[in-house]
């Protein structure tokens, strides 16, 4: 895995400040190469847990086609963004970028506990009715964990 280095290293961000913002962050994307050599881009909902960051998916499709040809995938998170104007257009964002290796959680036990995860996330009002829900549609879901093997976080700020 070739790593660039950063151009403007006053902007690189610390490992906690990255992960504050996968923590806060919603969405990110998920970029996969498919056996034709094709590159694909899908949004995707996470969870960043225990150092990686897991999601859900169907059972087939394309990106989950592609982590078959190939299991090296980038990961790419937005946080917060400010267009700006002070004498030229900019923009102040963060940002974080993750390189690793995805692979299928097949264990009940841990698919539930992922999808715990995502519920706290996004419907943490709902949390009574999780458990059963999960339960329901667990055969029907797979989960999936990229292994952070490297991660970097960027941004531009107000002073």
């Amino acid at each position: 895995m070739i790593k660039h280095k950063m151009r403007k290293i006053n902007r690189q961000l610390s490992r906690e400040e990255s992960i504050e913002i996968l923590a806060k962050a919603e969405y990110g994307v998920l970029a996969t190469i498919s056996s034709d050599g094709c590159p694909y881009a899908t949004p995707i909902s996470y969870v960043h847990h225990g150092g990686n960051i897991y999601f859900h998916s169907a059972k087939s499709g394309h990106k989950i086609d592609n982590f078959q040809h190939d299991a090296n995938v980038s990961f790419a998170v937005v946080g917060e963004t400010e267009p700006v104007f002070d004498d030229f257009f900019s923009t102040y964002y963060e940002s974080v970028i993750i390189f690793g290796r995805i692979s299928e959680v097949t264990e009940a036990p841990v698919k539930t506990e992922i999808l715990l995860l995502f519920a706290e996330k996004y419907l943490s009002e709902h949390m009574a009715k999780a458990n059963d829900a999960i339960q329901r549609t667990l055969p029907a879901v797979s989960i999936w964990l990229l292994r952070v093997e490297h991660m970097t976080g960027k941004a531009k700020r107000r002073k």
